[in-house]
């Protein structure tokens, strides 16, 4: 009569609809339990046996289903410290969390939860290095990330001195960090190789810059459970120095200007670690009389670690 009892208490849970607030964090963060009230600064849930204050510009979204959840992979972190990796397929109160891993299936109970997590967004954006196992992993080390990558692409100039050269290819290297003070906001430098093709005279030269800049990444796409999520748009700005060099020139030197660009782009996560960019925009040299500036159209490779 026990037995009969447990399994038809399982075979309500597995059937069962979540009745449930599912809140969702731009950190990442999912926390299911009950909102008990709700304002224009945000809201107060309780959850995983205790009440917490969430920010309104914390939240992205809240639902009353766990089906965006089922198909996706979440981190659990429990109280001890450990992580379960696998997926959520139901959710109670009183049974606990019904979650599927690599080892099969098993119900977490609620209070042995301190936090639910995307892992895509957490350790993309808000990156901790970790000991990794089959299913349960422990966290240490500092939120950082890098990226590092090669770009080459096609230009065309474009006003100023326009009319003086030819459409031609540059290529470029860079690198970026984010240090996890805003979520989706990156700092980088890039290398890059100008090729020169001019339609007035025989002057041999060639240009060579380097820009730091500042990145913002628009995260919200992977949040969804659709292919989409492995694309992540982005906007850039950079400021730095172009090095022109000037061989056959008997009458103008060398000289270093001032260049900038802007850029916008699209990154698709082809792995965890490798990315293929893509990106358009405007950069611009400032000379004394005419401004060199050129539309590009780049892609190419980025490796995250």
């Amino acid at each position: 009569m026990k037995r009969f009892c447990i399994v038809s208490v399982m075979i309500l849970f597995l059937g069962s609809i979540a009745a449930a607030d599912v809140v969702w964090l731009n950190d990442g963060s999912v926390y299911f339990g009950a909102i008990e009230s709700a304002d224009a600064s945000g809201i107060t849930i309780k959850t995983f046996g205790e009440t917490r204050k969430i920010l309104q510009s914390e939240i992205v979204k809240s639902e009353k289903t766990l089906d965006n959840m089922k198909n996706m992979p979440v981190d659990i972190l429990l109280k001890d410290g450990s992580v379960i990796k696998g997926r959520i397929q139901n959710y109670d109160e009183e049974v606990g969390i019904l979650v599927i891993t690599d080892l099969g299936q098993s119900t977490l109970p609620v209070s042995s939860i301190k936090e639910i997590y995307n892992p895509t967004i957490r350790e993309l954006y808000n990156p901790k290095k970790k000991e990794t196992g089959a299913t349960v992993i422990k966290e240490t080390g500092t939120p950082l990330m890098f990226n590092i990558g090669i770009t080459g692409g096609y230009y065309i100039p474009v006003m100023g001195l326009a009319s003086d050269f030819n459409n031609s290819y540059n290529l470029s290297i860079f690198g970026e960090c984010n240090p996890g003070l805003i979520r989706g906001l990156s700092f980088g430098g890039e290398f890059s190789t100008i090729l020169i093709d001019s339609n007035v005279d025989d002057n041999d030269f060639s240009i060579y810059a380097f820009q730091p800049y500042i990145q913002y990444n628009f995260l919200q796409l992977k949040d969804s459970s659709s292919f989409i999520k492995y694309f992540t748009p982005f906007v850039s700005a950079g400021v730095g120095a172009a090095y022109i060099k000037k061989k056959n020139s008997y009458d103008e030197r060398s000289e270093t200007d001032t260049i900038g660009n802007l850029k916008i782009g699209l990154d698709y996560a082809i792995t965890e670690s490798l990315a293929a960019r893509f990106y358009t925009g405007i950069e611009t040299i400032l000379q004394k009389d005419k401004n060199f500036n050129r539309a590009l159209f780049d892609a190419g490779i980025m490796y995250s670690f």
